[in-house]
């Protein structure tokens, strides 16, 4: 709730509060999911260095879990939090890994995903075929699964390559 009033420290006191229940009783995840929250809180506050960080160190504690999804999303996460501080040869790679894996396990969500936000990625670089062709298969996913949030940011992210492109059909 703090987050969504803005209230960045509130907020980052509650995940840290997190991490150290969490620690004490020994949850993993519950220990990983304060790091995740904790590193995309950065991001939203373009503290991309930090955020960076404690992504990487969920990452390191998630390799030591059988839960390749959850891997995955940390490593989505990452290659997002590389593409917003200008690293685009590390996102490329991120993103791509990501997606690979999501494919390996089969997890549509997570391809649909990966595949919108490399498409943002391929947008920054000027790979527009690549990006249109990236956000077509998000949108496909999304619109067979009816998940209207995941159509709507993957339209939003169509429409911005349009724009860039002059494509104002």
């Amino acid at each position: 709730m703090h987050e969504i009033e803005g209230d960045y420290p509130a907020a980052i006191a509650c995940f840290r509060q997190a991490q150290q229940v969490s620690t004490d009783l020994g949850d993993s995840w519950g220990y990983i999911n304060a790091l995740i929250n904790l590193g995309t809180l950065e991001r939203k506050a373009a503290d991309y260095a930090t955020a960076e960080l404690h992504t990487r160190q969920a990452l390191e504690f998630a390799r030591d879990c059988p839960d390749r999804y959850r891997q995955a999303f940390i490593i989505n996460e990452l290659g997002v939090q590389q593409r917003l501080s200008g690293d685009y040869q590390a996102a490329a790679v991120s993103l791509g890994h990501a997606l690979e894996e999501f494919r390996e396990i089969g997890q549509i969500d997570g391809i649909a995903m990966a595949s919108n936000d490399l498409g943002v990625l391929q947008q920054l670089t000027g790979e527009y075929q690549a990006a249109a062709t990236s956000h077509r298969e998000a949108l496909e996913i999304y619109s067979d699964c009816g998940r209207r949030p995941g159509q709507a940011e993957v339209l939003n992210s169509l429409g911005e390559l349009f724009i860039r492109t002059g494509d104002h059909r």
